[in-house]
């Protein structure tokens, strides 16, 4: 067969194929069980777990697919806690009617960043269900894993504390946009779907002083500080001339009447750092943002490139057609 069907979902014959003949050949590993549960050792530093569900539309997208995404995702999860990533869990909802080569190809993108970040899938589940007009698949993965360094400590977010990025924003979102919508941009327009362990974990190895970690996936960048404002009780100014965008980014979303800082990402670290810290020593590609002040009647004030300031709000609304 070619197609997910619902004898794929009948746990006998059908079910045992597709585990066989689809999922072992890119997934299999020596801690892999075959059976409902799998044994595991430990006897290191601290417990760390995340989980996440990746429900995306289209499952294909340039930089990226659902596989990535589902292994990436919790990775700099974890990362934001100080977590190096060890063992993943993982369950496939399929809906009837995905082409069987399509979900090879994702199997395949979660094996290369489980082999890139050194991480064993140790048990697995699938479901089948009926499909809800286009064939899609859903993914939810539980990552297990350690402390960098138990003796990292971060440290307590204080005003004047400063606001750094990796890297620039709105990529993910706008890239799954004009996929699904088919949108007339040229240009690259590209996802930044990627795993942060290997970039940051030296921030923790060499206990550089930092805050606070946070990944800006859905919401964006506006809803992180938001968020995080309310979390330590103070408020947080952002600097709109620092905010990087690419130019393509930025025109394309200027075009429909959307706020970069409001679009998806999928690579995007938010780093808190004292002002004295030594955060860009180790991290000079790193881009200040904004900064926190003492709790006002507003959370978040946008400084813009004229030099006034405007109240940000919380985003609250479907800017962007759903992404996961």
């Amino acid at each position: 067969m070619s197609f997910i069907t619902s004898l794929h979902g009948n746990g006998a014959r059908s079910t045992h194929e597709l585990i066989q003949n689809v999922f072992l050949p890119e997934l299999n590993n020596d801690l892999l069980s075959p059976h409902d549960a799998a044994e595991l050792t430990w006897n290191k530093n601290d417990l760390i777990i995340t989980t996440d569900a990746h429900v995306i539309d289209p499952l294909f997208f340039s930089g990226g697919d659902i596989g990535k995404l589902s292994v990436c995702g919790v990775i700099n999860d974890l990362l934001t806690r100080g977590g190096k990533p060890l063992y993943l869990s993982a369950n496939f909802i399929i809906e009837e009617g995905l082409a069987i080569e399509d979900l090879k190809k994702i199997l395949k993108s979660m094996a290369k960043e489980l082999n890139d970040n050194q991480i064993k899938l140790v048990c697995a589940d699938t479901k089948v269900i009926p499909a809800r007009g286009k064939p899609g698949l859903f993914i939810n993965s539980n990552l297990i894993g350690e402390k960098i360094n138990s003796q990292f400590t971060f440290q307590a977010p204080q005003k004047g504390d400063r606001i750094y990025l990796n890297k620039s924003i709105a990529e993910h979102g706008l890239a799954l946009l004009v996929e699904r919508e088919h949108l007339p941009f040229h240009g690259v327009l590209k996802s930044d779907c990627q795993a942060l362990y290997h970039q940051f974990k030296s921030l923790f190895e060499n206990e550089v002083k930092v805050s606070y970690l946070r990944d800006c996936t859905r919401g964006g960048v506006a809803t992180v500080a938001h968020e995080l404002a309310h979390l330590f009780s103070l408020s947080i100014e952002l600097f709109e001339s620092k905010i990087p965008v690419n130019k393509e980014v930025k025109v394309a979303l200027q075009f429909m009447g959307l706020d970069p800082l409001e679009v998806a990402n999928e690579g995007v670290m938010l780093i808190i750092a004292p002002k004295e810290s030594n955060l860009l020593n180790q991290f000079p590609e790193l881009i200040e943002i904004g900064v926190l002040k003492e709790k006002s009647s507003f959370p978040v004030i946008l400084t813009t490139v004229i030099g006034g300031q405007r109240i940000m709000a919380y985003p609250d609304h479907n800017q962007l057609p759903r992404i996961c």
